[in-house]
């Protein structure tokens, strides 16, 4: 199996806000993993992404407390899927999974935050010849050579790399 890992900060993988900057970086995003998984014949997308109730929720509070720093009421955050969940919803014979470990994790940086993405991503992964995973930037070593390690074929890039394509 052929593995590419891309790195990412987490702001990039929803259209989470109007910042018209971050907008063309999202747009470019989705562009960048379409042709990805065209190219390289992707079957499965694996993303840290979470359930799309709770981190809005999550975004929601932060938000609530920016805006209060801010002296401004708060915007509404409403749930919205992935990029990539969206990306692949449209594609045929590729398939979306979740990796992030259900539950709350007050510190995504741990080794067990990251075996539980490992198990998720082997599990979900084992009749794909071709796969992308989006996760953290943090992550990208440590999953990168733990899937090595797991007899994977594994290529690893940071987000700007898929800009620069």
């Amino acid at each position: 199996m052929d593995v590419l890992i891309l790195g990412l900060d987490h702001w990039i993988q929803r259209h989470q806000d109007n910042v018209a900057e971050r907008s063309l970086v999202r747009q470019s995003f989705a562009r960048g993993i379409r042709r990805l998984i065209e190219e390289r014949r992707v079957q499965v997308v694996a993303e840290e992404a979470g359930n799309d109730d709770e981190v809005a929720e999550a975004l929601q509070r932060d938000e609530n407390t920016w805006a209060a720093l801010e002296g401004r009421g708060p915007r509404r955050i409403e749930p919205i899927e992935t990029i990539a969940r969206t990306v692949t919803r449209a594609l045929d014979g590729c398939h979306y999974t979740d990796i992030r470990p259900p539950g709350n994790w007050p510190d995504s940086r741990t080794p067990e935050y990251e075996l539980a993405m490992l198990n998720a991503i082997l599990l979900n992964t084992v009749n794909a010849e071709s796969v992308l995973v989006l996760c953290g930037e943090f992550h990208r070593g440590n999953i990168s050579r733990a899937l090595a390690g797991n007899g994977r074929i594994v290529e690893d890039r940071d987000f700007n790399w898929v800009r620069e394509m």
